[in-house]
């Protein structure tokens, strides 16, 4: 049996993989005959040879290929390798002739990321196959998914606090369920409610971390100063609050280098690593601050202040406070 594995979600994905893996049979004995292949190079005589074997100690054998589909997409990214043992249509027509007679001991699971619907190897193979596509989930259903994934605990979650828990962390299931599972222990068999969400949340805990954040890029520093030692005096440490100012300025950077590219709000909050829509609008408004070029000149500054933390050269508030005062001049008109 073929199974074809795809989308952006990589979280759903990976469940459904597990989900395959346990229906196959006891896991101990089959990961002897699991085979995990490249499909960047692998050609069609390869597969077969894998395909061909014999479960050992076990009912069935997987054989799972990943990044065989991104091979035959219609656009590549630039610069990026495109091996092709055989032509396309070769490979293509050789893997068809193949699958109808591959041992039925044989379970074939092609695995990707994003693919493109024109793409030829998957428009040849869904019909033989059994397809599983796993989009990216909207943020109008990330609310149903937590309550889902509560119950999945054997927890609860009322609805506010599922939208408020969806609201704060976005659509990173990874994340998510990180969250869910910790929120349930914590509950301990009651429903979990909002101002739970707001104890326990790390997104929750840092209206201040944002606050500070935003006005070190908008080069406002009497307001990032006034932040700062509160986070300071709360017990905050001076090498995370060093790390989260560094980390808005890497995704302002990269929403500075998107920024000749059309796409929505959704596909650049994807694209910077699965942030909220609120947090991409506001790196694409923070990088129009800043001529080309000017951003890169914040990461020495950066390396300056965690040497200065980490050596003890300077006490972790008086190296913040530096910090401040040299990025917020590049913020200035």
């Amino acid at each position: 049996m073929l199974h074809i594995f795809y989308g952006p979600d990589s979280y759903s994905l990976k469940e459904a993989l597990d989900q395959l893996r346990a229906e196959l049979g006891e896991s101990d004995l089959l990961n002897t005959g699991i085979s995990h292949l490249e499909g960047s190079k692998l050609t069609p005589g390869e597969l077969q040879v894998h395909c061909d074997a014999l479960p050992f100690l076990a009912p069935k054998r997987l054989v799972m290929v990943e990044g065989l589909l991104a091979r035959f997409e219609p656009r590549r990214a630039e610069g990026m390798e495109a091996p092709q043992p055989t032509p396309q249509s070769q490979f293509i027509a050789q893997l068809q002739g193949y699958l109808p007679q591959m041992p039925p001991t044989t379970e074939l699971a092609l695995v990707d990321g994003d693919i493109s619907p024109r793409n030829p190897l998957l428009r040849a193979l869904a019909p033989l196959a059994q397809e599983h596509k796993f989009p990216n989930p909207s943020k109008y259903r990330l609310p149903q998914w937590v309550q889902d994934r509560a119950r999945r605990e054997g927890g609860a979650i009322s609805e506010k606090a599922a939208q408020l828990l969806a609201e704060l962390v976005g659509p990173n299931l990874w994340v998510l369920a990180s969250e869910v599972q910790k929120l349930c222990l914590y509950a301990s068999g009651r429903t979990i409610q909002e101002d739970d969400v707001r104890l326990l949340t790390s997104q929750a805990q840092e209206p201040g971390i944002y606050s500070l954040t935003d006005a070190v890029l908008e080069g406002n520093i009497p307001a990032a100063s006034r932040h700062l030692h509160p986070l300071l005096d709360s017990g905050a440490q001076p090498a995370y609050i060093l790390f989260r100012i560094a980390r808005q300025f890497r995704l302002v950077l990269q929403a500075q280098e998107m920024g000749g590219q059309a796409m929505s709000t959704v596909e650049l909050a994807q694209r910077l690593g699965q942030i909220p829509e609120f947090a991409a609008r506001k790196a694409q408004a923070q990088a129009r601050r800043y001529p080309p070029g000017l951003l890169e000149a914040a990461y020495p500054l950066l390396l300056k202040a965690d040497l200065a933390i980490k050596t003890g050269r300077l006490p972790g508030d008086m190296a913040l406070d530096l910090l401040l005062g040299e990025l917020g001049a590049l913020a200035r008109p």
